[in-house]
């Protein structure tokens, strides 16, 4: 099943941010208004869609899920740079879903961990499955 936008929007702010609210203060919106675009509840207008781009997401991934999650901007460099990805792991990062973090035993609140613990216990967690 193809992840819709609120889960791909969700993915791309808890692997990019420490807190829903950065993300929301970069975007110009209240964390409520992330929240309804997360539960699919609001779409975000053009400006907001710009800023989520500026914010590092690629908006082509956003929309449709194809490419890479993390824009071929400054903000997405400097996000591959947060989360120590070499050009190698480019593609592994944007496969990562949602559904496929909450799968992983004992994370209940992702915010609070480091991201690459997250990338750590993904991959324990789906150890012999190709990510896609």
């Amino acid at each position: 099943m193809e992840m819709e936008f609120g889960k791909r929007l969700k993915t791309f702010v808890v692997a990019a941010y420490d807190e829903i609210r950065d993300f929301a203060a970069d975007c110009g919106v209240s964390p409520s208004t992330v929240s309804m675009w997360f539960a699919s509840k609001k779409v975000p207008g053009a400006e907001s869609v710009e800023k989520i781009y500026n914010a590092g997401c690629s908006i082509d991934w956003l929309i449709s899920g194809n490419g890479e999650m993390l824009a071929m901007n400054e903000s997405g460099k400097k996000i591959r740079e947060k989360l120590n990805m070499p050009d190698s792991e480019q593609e592994e990062i944007h496969s990562i879903t949602y559904e496929k973090m909450v799968q992983v035993p004992f994370v209940k609140d992702l915010r609070v961990l480091l991201r690459e613990d997250i990338k750590e216990l993904l991959q324990q967690a789906l150890a012999g499955q190709k990510i896609k």
